[in-house]
């Protein structure tokens, strides 16, 4: 397998960079209630996104939506960037199943038999 050029590494560290902008700039941006939802410890994290999200304001809105977009572009400037053997594995990376929670082989599920998250775990 073909490992990454430099570029493409620079490429990456720099969008990692513009999230934690983004993020920082985002957090910024919230409310003092907005926040105490966050800090909240009454909420699972998903109770709190769903939250935070009904409070959004007009401009909260445009602002993520300009992020995710801005992340979409540089996405697209990352794949067209790959080799055709890069592209056949980075593919083969997102099919998985283990973003979002949604992991292989019980990942994310605790066991009763006492085995923890992961099925594989002993």
């Amino acid at each position: 397998m073909q490992s990454l050029t430099e570029a493409q590494k620079s490429q990456l560290e720099g969008q990692k960079a513009m999230r934690e902008e983004q993020r920082e700039a985002f957090k910024a941006a919230l409310s003092q209630e907005q926040l105490a939802l966050l800090e909240s410890k009454e909420l699972s994290r998903r109770e709190k996104y769903k939250a935070l999200q009904a409070t959004y304001t007009d401009g909260q809105k445009e602002m993520k939506q300009a992020q995710r977009a801005e992340m979409k572009k540089q996405k697209e400037l990352f794949v067209a960037s790959l080799s055709d053997e890069q592209k056949v594995k980075f593919k083969a990376h997102g099919k998985r199943g283990y973003k979002k929670g949604k992991g292989k082989r019980g990942h994310w599920k605790g066991k009763k038999d006492g085995r923890g998250k992961h099925s594989h775990c002993l």
